[in-house]
């Protein structure tokens, strides 16, 4: 039925401690209780439910000078990776990555993310993938957040550490 993209199923071996949070209501910002330079991140939501901008943001440090968000926008239904802040060095492309569209038959939007200390990989329902490289240079960049601007309900979020090979 067409094309699709996503992880192996053997890159769940290197699942460690992990969270799973069904309903999860966010209006502004939720920190994860999990952080990390290595973890998975599976957001499911339903599309007609997001009023505003949803944002995932990764490699985040408590003062917010250093982050990568991956951002959906319902208004132009487009996914943005915002480097802007990946790192304070700005050593790396800073441009964004744009997807447009989610691809969804079933008004559902799930955005599964892998990172890696330097790589950020992200599969938008299995229909198309993002990979860049990202240089977090603060010791405290590894918080993991979920941001919006009205009250949006994540159906499932997961988060897992991911353990080395």
């Amino acid at each position: 039925d067409g094309l699709h993209m996503r992880p192996i199923d053997e890159v769940k071996s290197l699942r460690g401690k992990g969270e799973i949070w069904e309903n999860l209501v966010v209006n502004g910002i939720w920190e994860s209780p999990l952080n990390s330079l290595a973890a998975e991140i599976v957001v499911e939501l339903e599309i007609q439910q997001i009023h505003s901008r949803f944002e995932i943001q990764v490699y985040a440090n408590e003062d917010g000078t250093e982050e990568t968000t991956i951002r959906y926008n319902p208004d132009a239904d487009e996914i943005v990776i915002d480097r802007s802040r990946s790192n304070s060095t700005m050593l790396t492309d800073s441009s964004p990555l744009t997807v447009q569209g989610t691809h969804s038959e079933e008004g559902k939007l799930q955005i599964r993310s892998f990172i890696d200390h330097s790589t950020l990989e992200v599969y938008i329902n299995e229909r198309e993938v993002i990979s860049t490289r990202i240089y977090p240079n603060q010791e405290d960049s590894c918080q993991i957040r979920f941001r919006t601007e009205h009250e949006c309900v994540i159906r499932q979020a997961e988060i897992y550490l991911l353990n080395g090979i």
